[in-house]
C-alpha cells in the first residue's frame, strides 16, 4: 500500500467510524472510538514519505487523528529556529486538510488533524495541529 493509498483509507476510515459515531450516539449505543478503527486498519507503518520523512504510527480518538513522524537525517540541535520549519510545512498540511476531497469527511465532522514531528534521536521538534479554523478565508 502506498502512502498515497493510506492516506486516502485513513480518511475514509474515519468519515466511516465517525458515522457510526453518529448513528449509535442517535440510537443511545456505546460509541467507538476512531483509536480502535485505526488500529483495526491494516498500515504499513512506518512508511517513508519522502527522503527526509518517516511516518511512523497514526493515532486517534474521537475528534481528532495523530500523525508522528522522524525527519530521519536530522537533529534537534541542527535547527536554529525549529518552529519556522513546522511554519514552512503548515501550508502544504493545511491547504490538504481544507481542500483535498479526501479530507472532506474530517472537515465534515470537525476531526482535528495533529502532525507531529520527532529529530532522527527521538527529541521532539513540534507539532502541527490542523482544524476547520484553518480553512476560514482569513485564516492565517
Amino acid at each position: 500500500m502506498t502512502l498515497r493509498h493510506t492516506a486516502r483509507a485513513l480518511a475514509l476510515l474515519t468519515l466511516a467510524i465517525v458515522s457510526i459515531n453518529a448513528a449509535a450516539a442517535r440510537a443511545g449505543m456505546p460509541l467507538p472510538t476512531l483509536k480502535a478503527g485505526l488500529r483495526a486498519m491494516p498500515l504499513e507503518l512506518p512508511a517513508m514519505v519522502d527522503e527526509e520523512t518517516r511516518l511512523d504510527r497514526v493515532e486517534g480518538g474521537v475528534d481528532e487523528v495523530l500523525y508522528f513522524y522522524t525527519l530521519v537525517n536530522y537533529e534537534y540541535a541542527m535547527f536554529a529556529d525549529p518552529r519556522a520549519l513546522l511554519d514552512n510545512i503548515a501550508p502544504n498540511i493545511r491547504e490538504n486538510y481544507c481542500q483535498s476531497d479526501d479530507m472532506a469527511g474530517f472537515r465534515e465532522n470537525n476531526i482535528a488533524m495533529l502532525h507531529i514531528y520527532y529529530d532522527k534521536d527521538g527529541e521532539l521538534i513540534g507539532t502541527i495541529k490542523t482544524n476547520l479554523t484553518h480553512c476560514a478565508k482569513d485564516a492565517d
